[in-house]
Order: C-alpha cells, then structure tokens, then sequence
C-alpha cells in the first residue's frame, strides 16, 4: 500500500496492434526517500492487451524529473515489438 497514492488521469487508450490498451498516470508520496524530505513519486502505465495476456510498462521517478524523461520513455514505448508483430 502506497501513502497518499493519487491518481491524476486513467483512460482507454489504442496502441499499435494491442488489442486494448489502458493509461493510468498517477503519484504517491515516498517517505522512504534518501533526504529528510519525502519524495513526490510520479508515474504513468500502460496496460496493453495481446492475445489474452496483458503487458505493463510503467514510468516512475520523482515528480521535478518526470517531465523531462518522458520523451525518452515515450520513444521506449513506440520501440515496443510484441509476439514479433
């Protein structure tokens, strides 16, 4: 169980070839973090359905960072090839 876990935006999506596909864009608090702060944990997921099985791609990092990795996260994801298709 995350503390005060928050989800922003959730949503049927289409991806390639996935046969559906579901977003999920949240944040959490981490009280773990490695300063006397907790750390601000933002995130996206990616449900993707093929051929009855579901793949997760998940993008996590502290809130100031999150923006700035999402293209390279976004281009992971477009490189994504799934059964060979």
């Amino acid at each position: 169980q995350l503390p005060l876990y928050r989800v922003f935006e959730q949503s049927p999506m289409e991806y390639k070839d996935a046969e559906a596909g579901y977003m999920v864009h949240f944040a959490y608090v981490d009280s773990r973090g490695t300063s006397s702060l907790p750390l601000v944990v933002e995130g996206v997921e990616y449900y993707l359905q093929y051929d009855g099985r579901v793949l997760l791609v998940t993008l996590e990092d502290d809130s100031h960072s999150f923006t700035l990795d999402q293209p390279g996260f976004t281009a992971f994801l477009d490189s994504l090839v799934v059964g060979g298709k």
